[in-house]
């Protein structure tokens, strides 16, 4: 209550007094009866349903965007892996030197399987760099840089048989200038161990793995729905 002993006693000395002292005893008792009523109790109880509701909320939109994000990047480091093993695969035709699958063995020229070999050597180069330029990932972003550093070392040579390098790092090819190339200037870029296509098999490859192992270690969410990796069990345990 509002009141003090001393101000009760006090307040029948004066006339003026016992009005303010009545008007303030019945504005405590009242604000008194309101709280034996549970009222105060139960806007008490509204505040902080809300407050929690809110906060639920907030927790919930926050899991759902670090779900979202991890969803998309392990998205794009999956399209960099497949880029990656298309590459691969495409260089392997290439750099193979065996007698029973070499495209080079017995060439005096630039064959129509070369140059289609060529060409998709090419399609997936570019495939690659495009993909990786969507992910953060920098071990990913870095071994891709190294790859077009590498091909960059050959800038000259692919010119000379109809293979540009673009602003963006990919590649374009001049059909025509690489079919009428020398296929001994072909072989030296694009068969055997010491061609540039084998150093971006070797690139392609190393590339796949950062990928796989980023997109593995980006999995936030498990098959239980819980954080993984780089998420600590304390977080799991507040989920």
């Amino acid at each position: 209550m509002s009141l003090s002993i001393n101000t009760l006693f006090n307040s029948f000395g004066s006339s003026s007094a016992n009005g303010s002292f009545t008007s303030g005893l019945y504005s405590s008792l009242s604000e008194y009866s309101t709280i034996r009523a549970g009222a105060y109790k139960k806007l008490l109880n509204s505040y902080y349903a809300k407050t929690d509701s809110s906060n639920k909320t907030s927790q919930s939109g926050t899991k759902y965007q670090v779900k979202n994000n991890s969803t998309v990047e392990k998205k794009q480091l999956t399209e960099v892996k497949d880029a990656a093993d298309n590459l691969y695969s495409a260089a392997s035709k290439l750099t193979d030197t065996s007698s029973s699958k070499s495209l080079f063995k017995n060439a005096d020229s630039v064959t129509g399987e070369i140059a289609s070999a060529v060409k998709k050597f090419v399609s997936n180069y570019n495939s690659l760099v495009e993909e990786a330029a969507d992910t953060s990932n920098t071990k990913v972003t870095g071994k891709v840089s190294f790859m077009t550093n590498q091909t960059n070392a050959y800038k000259s040579s692919l010119e000379k048989v109809g293979i540009t390098i673009n602003d963006d790092k990919t590649l374009t090819v001049d059909d025509k200038k690489l079919a009428s190339a020398d296929v001994a200037g072909v072989k030296k870029l694009f068969n055997g161990s010491s061609s540039m296509a084998y150093q971006t098999f070797v690139r392609a490859s190393a590339i796949s793995s950062a990928a796989e192992n980023a997109g593995n270690a980006s999995g936030l969410y498990g098959s239980s729905g819980m954080y993984n990796n780089y998420y600590n069990s304390a977080y799991n345990w507040y989920l």
